[in-house]
């Protein structure tokens, strides 16, 4: 509940502004997620410059003009789930947003790398850790130039209830109210792991 899902659609009309018409994704670990926050924030910040049709959203004529494209471009946004690997495949991205990458297989972001490779595409991923997979290993244990890092804990959102946040201190073991509420990757007390 900090508020990152919110922040998805506005890096990507940004990005459609800057890199031009083309094809651009949405990625969520499944069509459930992906409906109930980041399809209808994306409606919201594209109001009147897409349509849409199932699963895409179409840039219209209009919304061509507002982003700065030339007349006659056509542009498409992709809504895709990644419960397997080939729901990720036949298209080339020049940007991609994915929601709640935390959830979302090892062998599912190896397809959504090769979605963005021909266009370098630059990809935003808002979400917090929820076991140490690709989204931990990759991308927060990885020292990379390529790589930023923003993190913030619920609390920093100004709506979040701190009586909340306190209450979920004194519940939860440590190590997961750090990952949940802190959005810091921790492992489970206990759990035996075959590297350090």
């Amino acid at each position: 509940q900090s508020g990152k899902t919110v922040l998805g659609p506005w890096w990507l009309l940004r990005e459609m502004q800057s890199r031009g018409p083309g094809d651009y994704a949405v990625i969520a670990p499944n069509y459930p997620l992906l409906d109930n926050k980041a399809r209808p924030e994306l409606l919201a910040a594209l109001s009147g410059m897409v349509r849409s049709s199932g699963n895409e959203l179409h840039v219209t004529e209009a919304g061509a003009e507002r982003l700065g494209w030339p007349k006659g471009s056509q542009g498409r946004i992709l809504l895709r789930h990644a419960e397997r690997a080939d729901a990720i495949e036949a298209f080339t991205a020049l940007a991609i947003w994915i929601d709640e990458p935390g959830q979302i297989a090892d062998i599912v972001w190896e397809s959504i790398q090769a979605r963005g490779a021909v266009h370098q595409a630059r990809m935003l991923m808002t979400s917090r850790p929820y076991e140490h997979n690709w989204y931990v290993r990759d991308i927060w244990g990885e020292k990379r130039d390529d790589v930023e890092v923003v993190n913030f804990r619920s609390i920093d959102n100004p709506s979040f209830p701190a009586e909340e946040y306190e209450l979920q201190k004194l519940l939860l073991p440590d190590w997961k109210f750090r990952m949940k509420y802190d959005g810091v990757p921790t492992r489970p007390a206990g759990v035996v792991y075959d590297c350090f």
